[in-house]
């Protein structure tokens, strides 16, 4: 079964019905009106074979199981009617998925995200892939799925895997390397035991989704950035970034970026710390360890100038113009925004120079810089949960006076 934008692919192995989702987009994995459609006729096939005990959905996107709604989809909502439709017609669909003769298994890896969690909500058993990237929640748009009545409260902020174990959001959890062990563990014991189903009214809760979900859509759907919309491209990834300068932020941007294998070159005071990434549950001890190792703490700006994608504050905005003479040709140099007016006339390379408004998490390429440039710290930003909001600044006048809403950091 296949829409524009998914492919949802179906393989039958001794009684393991396996659901395999395919995006078809290009960017991270999300999911829009056409989920319900493509599904609801899988769980009827499924349910009208005695022969599948227990159905696994998992996506074979890289990127995770669901980053959330894709924008395009709330954006081409026309009015309130269609979206009351998309709200109950997944409610629908996904209340059949409960209710089915068969177990379900949601294998979730990387973020699961709005709809996605919906879905991994309304399965019978949630087996989840503990990593730096697995996010567990709702997100910042009203999903209208039926996951908040099911899960009978609202998350205040994305859990971590470790945490939804904790609190029993999901039953099992493995690091990648022994998903295939563990689920099979978990198959074997659904075998001898099937999963417990709740029965219960969900008609009130289910309503107030709806509403939800139609608020929403009045409001223009809050949280719902505007360059989200815009397509990824390819880009390479990220081996190495150089962090010129002492904010806090730079010490989260460190955490995220060495929790994720990156080699981390910090021209600062201290180490930053990865207590609080360990208290969440973001990686074993031993994990964190070999990622606080990834990062170099020294006072020679030296350090940097081998790394792809390097980052200067307001205080060490003096060595910009040495550093971008001597960094590769390749190499991406982010500086605070009041300097690119100074930096471009001089600049061998200014084409490789963008502004970056760190309290803003605001994004500045100037008339010169390249868009590759550009989608490329977009792209590695975005990956450690610091998305950017695009603006422009052109060199000559003066710094704009307003700029867009903070952006948010996952918190390490």
């Amino acid at each position: 079964m296949r829409s524009a934008s998914l492919s949802i692919s179906i393989f039958i192995t001794d009684g393991v019905a396996t659901l395999r989702f395919d995006h078809l987009r290009t960017g991270p994995p999300r999911f829009d009106g056409s989920l319900p459609a493509l599904l609801e006729p899988i769980v009827d096939r499924l349910a009208a074979m005695p022969s599948v005990r227990v159905a696994v959905l998992k996506s074979s996107h890289p990127d995770g199981f669901c980053h959330g709604w894709h924008p395009a989809a709330l954006n081409s909502l026309s009015n309130e009617t269609e979206a009351a439709r998309l709200a109950l017609h997944g409610q629908h669909v996904l209340q059949k998925l409960h209710d089915a003769p068969f177990d379900s298994i949601a294998v979730l890896t990387g973020p699961c995200l709005g709809p996605g969690f919906d879905l991994a909500l309304a399965c019978t058993g949630r087996l989840a892939i503990a990593g730096p990237d697995s996010w567990l929640g709702f997100g910042p748009h009203a999903t209208g799925w039926g996951g908040a009545t099911r899960l009978k409260r609202r998350l205040p902020e994305s859990l971590t895997a470790r945490e939804a174990h904790r609190t029993g959001i999901v039953e099992r959890i493995a690091c990648a390397r022994r998903e295939r062990i563990a689920l099979r563990s978990f198959l074997d014991e659904i075998e001898r035991t099937p999963l417990r189903r709740f029965r219960r009214d969900l008609e009130i809760g289910l309503a107030d989704e709806r509403r939800n979900f139609l608020r929403a859509f009045r409001s223009g759907w809050p949280g719902l950035a505007a360059d989200d919309m815009d397509p990824e491209t390819s880009v390479r990834p990220l081996r190495s970034v150089g962090l010129v300068g002492t904010p806090k932020h730079f010490g989260l941007l460190a955490v995220e970026w060495a929790m994720r294998g990156v080699d981390v070159a910090w021209i600062g005071p201290v180490k930053p710390s990865f207590r609080k990434a360990l208290a969440r549950g973001r990686g074993t001890p031993l994990e964190l360890d070999k990622a606080a190792a990834r990062v170099r703490i020294s006072d020679d700006a030296g350090e940097v100038l081998g790394c792809e994608l390097v980052l200067l504050d307001d205080l060490a905005s003096a060595m910009a113009m040495m550093l971008e003479r001597e960094l590769p040709p390749r190499a991406i140099l982010a500086v605070p925004t009041d300097d690119v007016e100074r930096l471009v006339p001089l600049a061998a390379k200014p084409d490789r120079i963008v502004g970056y408004d760190r309290a803003t998490g605001t994004l500045l390429p100037h008339s010169e810089s390249s868009d590759k440039a550009v989608s490329q710290v977009r792209h590695w930003l975005g990956r450690i949960g610091a998305p950017c909001t695009l603006g422009a600044i052109e060199v000559g006048t003066p710094h704009p006076s307003k700029a867009p809403k903070r952006a948010t950091i996952l918190p390490a």
